[in-house]
């Protein structure tokens, strides 16, 4: 999720140092609720909503860089801790959360409003 936000970037978000209402969906952009996908601008990978909108869940096991694998990959064995990864920020909390490196985690068997999934296919 990191790599696929950045898009290439190294600013804090894949839009630059700040986050704007034009951008993305988080608190205090007046948006309460999910949005529609696709409402905000795509990045450079051509994704759209990496920013904001719902927490994501993700592949990754939460737990310190340093013991993650060195190519990249997902971390998925699990080190000490059995919760998973959430990223992109969401549109219940702010602009601070949805930069492209901060992550956060929940059990699995944790439920909100605010946390979903992405589904990207790739296309022949």
């Amino acid at each position: 999720m990191g790599y696929a936000c950045r898009a290439g970037t190294t600013t804090a978000y894949n839009t630059g140092k700040a986050l704007t209402e034009e951008q993305a969906a988080f608190d205090g952009t007046g948006n309460i609720g999910t949005t529609t996908v696709g409402k905000y601008a795509a990045n450079a990978f051509g994704l759209h909503d990496m920013h904001g909108n719902i927490y994501e869940w993700c592949e990754d096991y939460y737990g310190p860089y340093s013991k993650a694998p060195k190519d990249g990959s997902a971390q998925t064995i699990k080190q000490e801790s059995v919760r998973r990864m959430l990223r992109g920020g969401c549109w219940y909390l702010g602009s601070r959360d949805c930069r492209s490196a901060y992550r956060s985690s929940f059990s699995l068997d944790v439920r909100y409003f605010y946390t979903g999934f992405r589904v990207v296919a790739v296309l022949p």
